[in-house]
């Protein structure tokens, strides 16, 4: 695979070495901007290759939106600001999936469910007006 500046991507090839020497290691990996200098041609690769590797990954991007047809599936989600209008300093998030052929942009829910009850883990009391 070849870069568009004609370099290799070195850190891929380290991931694939690290993840044959230690097969239980954690699978999260942070790669901020990894497509710096990888062609669009090349991209889809890139992804083949960490999907190969079977990495749970997060990838910061001011552009990218991950639409590969090596990739078959991933979620998007594209962070905005000021909606609420002026001063508004709230941060929201869109989230959008693609499923290997179409980008679809899916709604959340308004509010997480609630988690399930830790074993021994103090129990919060209600608040005033809550039951």
């Amino acid at each position: 695979m070849r870069c568009r500046a004609g370099k290799r991507p070195s850190h891929l090839s380290l991931f694939a070495a690290h993840y044959q020497a230690v097969p239980r290691a954690p699978r999260l990996i942070l790669l901020d901007e990894v497509f710096v200098g990888v062609d669009s041609t090349n991209r889809g690769q890139v992804f083949e290759l960490l999907c190969s590797l079977d990495l749970d990954l997060m990838l910061p991007s001011d552009h990218e939106w991950c639409t590969y047809r090596e990739l078959d599936g991933i979620a998007v989600h594209q962070l905005t600001t000021g909606g609420g209008g002026p001063g508004d300093d709230a941060v929201t998030t869109a989230r959008f999936v693609w499923g290997g052929a179409d980008l679809v942009a899916q709604d959340e829910p308004a509010t997480p469910p609630p988690a399930a009850p830790v074993p021994g883990a103090p129990v919060p009391l209600p608040r005033d007006g809550q039951t």
